[in-house]
């Protein structure tokens, strides 16, 4: 990462300027585990099962010699294969980023705010893991589903707008008010479906799971946070005897969520508040 800025002050020195921009590159390389059940079965050169009996009805799977007995460490050798999955992932962007203060007066600032961020795939989307489960009856038009990690998943990234006004009172403490707004692009979802040629490429899948069923995280739509917040310290330093040394600090925030993908947001609190009192 590296960034450029530049701060400086404007109209009497009222107006403070904060603004720069950074570049940031992430570079992911992730080993997993790669799972398939039925890698103990004999295949035929088409994909479809060996089977042992022509004769009986359904196809009759065949072992391959190298898996053993069910259950026998032989068969986890083909089952689960530790770090037979790998993938690589970069991506970057530029983001940036401007904050003006202005005092109004000695005691009462405005503040307003624009930065562009992004949030990264958290590391469980790094470390490659899938889960392929064959079709037993029909494997040529429903050849089997795939549970998969997404190591393409790319960040989501957000257009952030905020303003403030905050009041010192001569007495000390302060008084603040402020409301945000974070346009979020790309944020992730939970998606099935049938792996088609650019899925493939996307989560790094050989070309024969086209045409699976598969279960995976991808980035999906937009969605927007509103929200308000105060911030409130006062020291009591009308009391009498000690109890001026105490000070109260107290501070909330109300959030709003909209957009298609608003269910993603797991773990989603609306409102916040905290409350303290200090004695120093």
């Amino acid at each position: 990462a590296g960034f450029i800025q530049f701060d400086g002050h404007l109209l009497d020195n009222k107006l403070g300027i904060v603004t720069g921009l950074r570049y940031e590159q992430t570079k992911d390389n992730g080993e997993g585990l790669l799972t398939d059940p039925d890698a103990v079965w004999q295949r035929n050169s088409d994909g479809t099962y060996v089977d042992g009996n022509p004769n009986t009805s359904g196809t009759q799977r065949v072992r391959k010699p190298e898996a053993g007995t069910a259950g026998s460490l032989q068969e986890l050798n083909l089952t689960s294969v530790e770090r037979g999955y790998k993938a690589n992932r970069t991506y970057d962007g530029y983001y940036p980023s401007l904050h003006l203060t202005y005092n109004v007066t000695r005691d009462f600032l405005v503040r307003v705010a624009y930065a562009k961020t992004f949030g990264r795939p958290d590391y469980v989307n790094i470390i490659p893991a899938t889960t392929i489960n064959s079709d037993d009856d029909d494997p040529i038009n429903n050849p089997g589903t795939l549970t998969t990690r997404n190591t393409g998943l790319k960040p989501w990234t957000a257009q952030n707008y905020e303003a403030s006004v905050e009041y010192y009172p001569k007495a000390g403490g302060l008084i603040s008010v402020g409301a945000f707004t974070k346009n979020l692009s790309d944020f992730w979802e939970t998606r099935g479906g049938t792996v088609d040629a650019a899925l493939a490429s996307q989560l790094g899948l050989d070309e024969r799971y086209i045409g699976w069923g598969v279960s995976t995280t991808v980035n999906g739509g937009d969605a927007k946070i509103e929200g308000v917040e105060f911030n409130l310290v006062r020291p009591l330093d009308f009391l009498p005897g000690w109890g001026r040394y105490f000070t109260v600090k107290l501070n909330g925030t109300k959030l709003h969520l909209t957009g298609e993908k608003a269910t993603d947001f797991r773990g989603f609190i609306e409102e916040t508040g905290n409350f303290n009192i200090g004695f120093n």
